[in-house]
């Protein structure tokens, strides 16, 4: 066998076992998955969904179930990315909006006996920006700045393979970043913050009340969904601001426009190597990432030279992934 079929062989026996799991929307969406023959792939996966937020308990024994429906062992370890505010050294979900029943609980400890083998717990946009790091688009790149757009704006700064947690572990927050504009309200009740600017929820929420004011807005919405404003989408969003909705264009510009000022004074902070946008507004469309390329551009013209700004390569798995090697594979060299 070559160098090259014994390092494969290798990594996949490295792997043999490694479970991840990824908890989002208050821990309802839960799924369970182990690594692929390769590297930045994703094997077998199974999925579960909760009619409404669940106790940790139940969300433990369910975790359990879909690992034993997934026949995969769970030695040595299983990571678990998880959407929210975490404290990954006592193993707890420490955020406020997961009800009385998830504080201080030990999840990790009680997910760790309940299945026999070791368990770590960790923000889902800092494993998402780990397993990008490892084998995505900031592969051979460091520092890494990743930022995720989704139902709220989060981000990660990875340096050498490792993200930045912060004193509280609390770092990464960027949806709160002061934007010094008097935009919707937050939901943490402050204005001016960049989460409600331009997370994909808000933008879609923010596209449909514009619809409800403007009629040729609300005709250009039907017709990509069917007479069903309701049921716009981030991509179908994106879609209308290129093609020439103007008050939707608007409304995307002024976003971009903000999240630009906040990736500029983050790169002459923090110079990073790279920034990688993922989440379902930069799956969107390209074009996100062309517009959001121009405004870093200009806002550092005579200061410094912008770093390569691209969409996430590994979504919409990200996480998973690197929830599967959050544990000791995660020194393994990719291939």
């Amino acid at each position: 066998m070559d160098g090259q079929g014994e390092a494969q062989t290798a990594r996949r026996s490295s792997d043999a076992g490694l479970i991840g799991v990824e908890l989002a929307d208050l821990a309802t969406r839960l799924v369970v998955a182990a690594p692929g023959e390769r590297r930045g792939q994703m094997g077998r996966m199974r999925r579960f969904r909760f009619e409404r937020p669940p106790t940790p308990t139940a969300v433990i024994e369910q975790v359990a179930a879909l690992v034993e429906a997934l026949g995969a062992p769970t030695a040595p370890g299983i990571g678990v990315a998880c959407w929210a505010r975490v404290d990954p050294a006592r193993g707890e979900i420490a955020d406020a909006r997961y009800g009385s029943g998830w504080a201080d609980f030990p999840f990790t400890e009680r997910l760790a006996a309940r299945l026999g083998v070791p368990a770590h717990l960790m923000t889902g946009v800092n494993a998402a920006a780990r397993a990008e790091a490892l084998v995505g688009g900031a592969a051979g790149r460091s520092p890494l700045l990743y930022v995720h757009l989704g139902r709220s704006v989060a981000s990660a700064l990875v340096i050498a393979g490792e993200p930045v947690l912060g004193a509280r572990f609390d770092a990464g927050r960027l949806g709160h970043w002061q934007t010094g504009l008097d935009g919707p309200r937050c939901v943490c009740g402050a204005r001016g913050h960049l989460e409600p600017l331009v997370s994909a929820q808000s933008l879609v929420r923010q596209a449909i009340g514009v619809a409800a004011d403007d009629e040729e807005t609300l005709a250009a919405i039907h017709r990509v969904t069917r007479q069903r404003a309701e049921a716009l989408t981030a991509p179908q969003l994106i879609a209308l601001a290129r093609d020439g909705a103007p008050l939707l264009r608007k409304l995307v510009d002024d976003a971009l426009d903000a999240l630009a000022g906040a990736l500029a004074n983050l790169v002459v902070t923090l110079d990073p190597a790279i920034i990688l946008i993922g989440g379902p507004l930069a799956q969107a469309d390209e074009i996100v990432i062309v517009w959001l390329r121009e405004r870093v551009a200009a806002r550092l013209v005579g200061v410094t030279a912008a770093p390569l700004i691209a969409a996430a390569a590994l979504e919409p798995t990200a996480a998973l992934l690197g929830a599967i090697w959050s544990q000791a594979a995660w020194q393994v060299a990719p291939g």
